[in-house]
């Protein structure tokens, strides 16, 4: 038995060493021993050659490492690896540095994170509770949320193990009611009385028509399971895959083990702990004395964050995505969700309703272009408080588009719709059942106080809460009326649909303006630079916020910023000087009511562009600030060229990450440092500007229940006695 034991530890050390960066290690050593016995006896015409091309890599290797961020003793001990044994120094830091399938698997989740997210909003109620109690919970609940991504729930029971054996019993009780599925996902995995019982609930169940997947860490197949195991128990209806597979010095994984122990049941029940589904665990085989390892049972809302992890680690190595829905609830449609609604809808033929909240200029403009369309399938709602009012302005427009032989579009006015009076909106929403709702007002006119923010204080930003204010009851409203159309926000999205999303409320889809008011600046310049007559074949990515818009278009330059700029002509990317093109994107503008032409355009292109990926099964990009919540402006695009139309970020030039860097410098510039848990942080030097110029104390963060007493703040005491 002793020397059972003592094979059994050799092997496993003897494995350790293949399959961990060891093993790699070796081999690279052997090779420097080869290249330096082997080069002159065998290679003597070529060893000057070989000799430059490995000192090149050692000096290119070396001023790389040197010139990077980091620990210098780190930094130091590579230095030293590298200069001793050259070869091996350089191929295994090349090795360990460029970790690819670490990296893969690290975006990987990173965008099954975001296709999860509408499943794991944080429920703002409960993190006001947690705050009004213990605010120690309440910063981990932040923690929770807004790093990992994983919200605080309500609705949960828990129940403690102190040992194994006591999670094992409730967990052959709680298996044997499964009716729906069964996910496992376990470091540990062995046979012997532990996993032998599991393992017959588990193929009854899978008889049964219950959903089972199990999934282990690779790592169990060196002595525990058989390397064919999945295969094994797939025969019995169990879908069964190794995470992360042993392969030997081709993956750089290996020391990124699963090392969870999760069991999920028809998403109401939930194992969580130290537990894994071996005999010492439960004590029915002694390793090293009693064994004590905890775990927990969780029962309700919270199970859905166990669920979600499971997942996420299942489909890491699957392309797309699965049906969520199946097994997590979420708060609120996705935005493909109501794609998939509205292209329903188009493909019975019935009309596409379009719903304009307020009559102002952006709004007229909109109205005008959408019926200057002339499409019989577009039925149009207007609607404000004043009947009267909208229907003057109505009739110019119907009138115009009569005398142009375009009048075809439905067109219906709704009067006693006060955008401060949630129920009235919600009323209205209810009676039209819109696909579109369009939000073109805000509480005060930007183009009241524009000129006071950029001559006095170089930023917009400190008018998000006077822009939120209306966006917030329309949203209210079409949660109480359970909406489930498209919406589109005209004013200060960058940070207006990131302030809702993180409140835990309803948020537009789309915001518009600001990036699509600067690309047709950059396309005119292109065009001249380069001989191109058609505007629309010249391709523009470009992420950048609301403040970028405005000092391009009024100075022509980026205020010191490099800019995420990408222009292509005809698939082929064009070389271009970004001082140069912004200079040229200085053109005369009026600073009137007709720049909202620009507004409305925005929100006609995104309306157009859903309507032309639907109707034609064309793939369009659009530019959006505070597209799917995100701070500042993106390329998003829109696709129904694959039959069923779809949505995502263009992410083909730019990574996420790259874009929500520049956006969070962009809009600091206009005097926002970021928006979260339901409050706008105030760049301290726009406080301070503020006290110097206008001598009021601006609050450094604006709570969003404190919006009334803002708003009149920023009306009283800097808008109205400067104006």
């Amino acid at each position: 038995m002793k020397e059972q034991s003592t094979k059994t530890v050799a092997k496993k050390k003897f494995f350790k060493m293949v399959f961990s960066r060891a093993g790699i290690f070796v081999i690279l050593i052997l090779i420097q021993m080869l290249v330096f016995l082997g080069i002159p006896y065998y290679l003597k015409e070529y060893a000057t050659f070989i000799y430059s091309v490995m000192s090149l890599m050692e000096i290119i290797v070396l001023v790389y490492i040197i010139n990077t961020e980091g620990n210098p003793a780190f930094k130091l001990s590579w230095i030293l690896c590298v200069m001793a044994v050259p070869v091996v120094g350089t191929i295994f830091y090349i090795y360990v540095h460029l970790q690819l399938e670490t990296r893969f698997v690290q975006n990987r989740l990173a965008a099954l994170r975001m296709e999860t997210e509408p499943y794991m909003d944080q429920d703002q109620k409960i993190t006001d509770a947690l705050w009004e109690g213990k605010s120690a919970n309440a910063q981990l609940s932040y923690y929770l949320s807004h790093q990992l991504g994983f919200p605080t729930y309500r609705n949960t029971e828990a129940e403690y193990f102190p040992v194994g054996e006591a999670k094992f019993a409730s967990m052959i009780k709680e298996l044997e009611k499964a009716e729906k599925f069964i996910f496992m996902e376990y470091f540990i995995v062995e046979e012997g009385i532990m996993w032998n019982t599991i393992l017959e609930i588990l193929k009854r169940k899978a008889a049964e028509g219950v959903e089972v997947r199990f999934m282990y860490d690779g790592m169990c197949a060196f002595d525990l399971l058989p390397y064919s195991y999945p295969k094994k128990l797939q025969k019995y209806g169990i879908n069964c895959k190794m995470s992360n597979k042993i392969r030997p010095f081709v993956s750089t994984i290996q020391n990124n083990r699963d090392h969870r122990k999760i069991c999920v049941i028809d998403g109401q029940v939930g194992y969580v702990g130290g537990v894994n589904l071996a005999d010492e665990y439960i004590n029915e085989k002694e390793r090293f004395g009693h064994w004590k390892d905890t775990a927990v049972l969780l029962r309700g809302d919270a199970v859905q964050s166990l669920t979600m992890i499971f997942l996420q680690m299942w489909d890491v190595d699957m392309r797309g995505v699965e049906p969520y829905g199946k097994y997590l609830t979420k708060k609120a449609d996705t935005l493909n969700e109501k794609l998939a609604l509205l292209q329903a809808k188009i493909k019975q033929e019935k009309p596409v309703t379009i719903m304009i909240m307020g009559l102002g200029s952006v709004g007229l403009y909109l109205f005008d272009y959408l019926v200057s369309l002339g499409d019989p399938g577009l039925h149009l709602v207007v609607t404000g408080r004043s009947r009267e009012k909208l229907l003057t302005d109505v009739n110019i427009v119907r009138t115009a588009a009569a005398i142009r032989g375009c009048l075809k579009s439905k067109i219906d006015i709704e009067g006693n719709c006060d955008l401060e009076d949630v129920g009235s909106v919600c009323a209205v929403i209810k009676k039209y059942s819109p696909d579109f709702i369009v939000n073109s007002s805000r509480v005060y006119s930007g183009l009241k106080y524009g000129s006071i923010s950029w001559h006095n204080l170089r930023a917009y930003g400190i008018w998000a809460p006077l822009s939120v204010r209306y966006a917030k009851n329309i949203m209210e409203a079409y949660e109480m009326a359970g909406s489930r159309a498209i919406t589109i926000n005209t004013s200060y999205s960058d940070a207006v649909i990131p302030w809702l999303k993180s409140v835990g409320k309803a948020f537009f889809d789309f915001g518009s303006g600001n990036l699509n008011h600067l690309i047709p600046r950059i396309r005119f310049y292109v065009a001249e630079k380069w001989g191109i007559d058609d505007l629309n074949a010249i391709d523009v990515t470009l992420a950048a916020s609301h403040f970028h818009d405005v000092v391009i278009s009024k100075e022509g330059h980026s205020e010191g910023q490099k800019i995420l700029l990408d222009i292509k002509y005809q698939g082929k990317s064009l070389e271009f000087e970004q001082e140069e093109v912004f200079k040229a994107c200085r053109i005369p503008m009026p600073s009137d009511q007709k720049r909202n032409m620009m507004n409305a355009s925005s929100n006609f292109d995104i309306i157009c562009s859903v309507l032309r990926a639907i109707r034609n099964g064309e793939k369009v990009k659009v530019h959006s600030p505070g597209v799917c919540g995100e701070i500042g402006g993106y390329p998003y695009i829109i696709d129904g060229s694959n039959g069923t139309v779809t949505s995502y970020f263009d992410t083909s030039i730019f990574t996420m990450e790259e874009m929500r860097e520049a956006n969070r410098r962009s809009i600091y510039l206009d005097g926002i440092e970021n928006v979260s848990d339901g409050k706008l942080y105030y760049t301290r030097e726009l406080v301070r500007k503020v006290q110097d110029v206008f001598s009021q104390d601006l609050p450094a963060v604006v709570d969003f229940d404190s919006l009334d007493s803002t708003d009149r703040f920023l009306i009283d005491r800097i808008i109205v006695p400067n104006m």
